[in-house]
């Protein structure tokens, strides 16, 4: 994966994903797009694309994932800075967009990055700038994702949930 210089600005980037479950490794990834872009498309993987089988587990209703998206969006003040769009297939506008200069991913989806590189240049478009959003670790030091928020083994913040109740993580006299 190619590192951007951190510092680097670009006119309209791309991220997207499933945002179910609305947590801090998800701040974080649109945090970083908003960072580095002066324009960022958000796409939102539809319920149609998740009853395809896409995620091989069961999501939040669409209009949930948007909801939220939408709020983060707003709460930072960055609606005018962006655009949402509901995608169907795992390209989404990244393929087809000309004006689209960077996207980011995280390790997860770095792959498909470069398969959307390719379909870009197959298409007579320019490859995007990737740049990789490291994920967000929870407190047991694995990443933050929302299976294992499903599963009940830590929170949105990354705490760890045992007995359904939040463990500390501080350290015991």
């Amino acid at each position: 994966m190619v590192r951007v210089d951190p510092m680097r600005r670009f006119r309209k980037v791309l991220v997207a994903g499933t945002f179910d479950l609305f947590h801090a490794g998800h701040r974080s990834i649109l945090q970083r797009a908003f960072d580095c872009g002066d324009f960022v498309v958000v796409g939102v993987t539809s319920d149609r694309m998740m009853k395809a089988g896409f995620k091989g587990h069961k999501v939040e209703l669409y209009r949930v994932r948007l909801m939220n998206v939408k709020a983060f969006i707003s709460e930072r003040g960055l609606s005018d800075r962006s655009l949402i769009v509901r995608i169907d297939d795992v390209y989404g506008p990244a393929i087809s967009d000309p004006d689209a200069e960077a996207i980011v991913v995280s390790p997860e989806t770095a792959a498909r990055a470069l398969e959307i590189n390719d379909k870009r240049r197959e298409a007579g478009l320019k490859p995007l700038e990737l740049i990789e959003q490291e994920f967000v670790m929870a407190a047991d030091g694995k990443p933050i994702g929302s299976s294992r928020i499903r599963a009940g083994l830590i929170d949105r913040e990354g705490r760890s949930r045992k007995a359904g109740r939040l463990e500390s993580f501080s350290s015991r006299s």
